[in-house]
């Protein structure tokens, strides 16, 4: 009979004292340090917005963790939640980053007026359900932004072969900005752009006589979505600006400009 099993074993006593050893090493962590417990959330951007019913929002939902002493709080789960109007969100959850912050996508539902989102967690430490913020957005039928009037146009000569037109609308409900064309045909437009305002003056060229001028402007909301665009002709000025020119000038048949001339 061999007895090389046994000299292989080792005492348990020998564990015993080393677990005990180690047990009472004082530089051996007992426990990890613990993290910053999130306590609050600010909104960051993405409240309030307006959309188009069914539409995803044109701004993302952002939100900041922070701790009792306003410090960010960076690694938090924080759960998106839809709480009102049918619709949806990309992710659903997010970590905050180093900043504390984490972004989400939303999605409207079908109803339309107010609709809302959580920004929610957990508390790892007592497993209360936090409710951190509420996202409210307001949903309009992507039809519903009416056109403005028709835009009132007048024109002034600036120069031989050059003439400013300004082209005035009246304001609409729900409109974040106007856009706006003008050129020497409806359809076939020269000039463009975008603002906030209900007016704007640029620059347009002399063409032939037989060239027609349109000004045409659509309301836009915050989703993005365009209204019917309102227009209207115009045509080029009737007298040479005022002011003292010096040479004549016939650029058109009818239109003679003379400098030193007091107009």
């Amino acid at each position: 009979m061999t007895n090389v099993g046994i000299r292989r074993l080792v005492p348990i006593g020998f564990y015993a004292m080393a677990l005990v050893a180690s047990g009472c090493d004082e530089s051996a962590p007992t426990s990890n340090p613990l993290m910053p417990a999130a306590a609050s959330l600010d909104i960051v951007a993405g409240d309030q917005q307006t959309g188009a019913a069914g539409s995803e929002l044109p701004a993302p939902l952002v939100v900041r963790v922070l701790d009792a002493a306003g410090n960010s709080v960076p690694n938090q789960i924080v759960n998106f939640r839809v709480t009102g109007g049918g619709g949806s969100v990309y992710a659903g959850v997010g970590l905050t980053n180093s900043e504390g912050m984490v972004q989400e996508r939303w999605t409207l539902g079908d109803d339309l007026g107010l609709q809302t989102l959580q920004a929610r967690a957990v508390d790892a430490t007592t497993g209360e359900g936090l409710v951190f913020a509420t996202f409210e957005a307001t949903a309009v039928h992507p039809d519903s932004l009416v056109a403005p009037n028709t835009p009132g146009i007048s024109t002034m000569p600036l120069s031989a072969d050059s003439f400013t037109v300004t082209a005035t609308w009246n304001p609409v409900s729900d409109a974040s900005s106007y856009s706006w064309r003008g050129g020497s045909n409806s359809g076939v437009f020269a000039h463009e752009g975008e603002g906030t305002g209900t007016s704007v003056t640029f620059t347009a060229q002399w063409l032939s006589d037989s060239g027609g001028y349109w000004f045409c402007v659509a309301a836009v909301d915050a989703g993005g979505n365009a209204s019917e665009s309102a227009c209207n002709s115009y045509a080029v000025p009737d007298s040479p600006p005022p002011g003292i020119i010096d040479e004549c000038l016939e650029p058109r048949p009818g239109w003679i400009f003379c400098d030193d001339f007091e107009a």
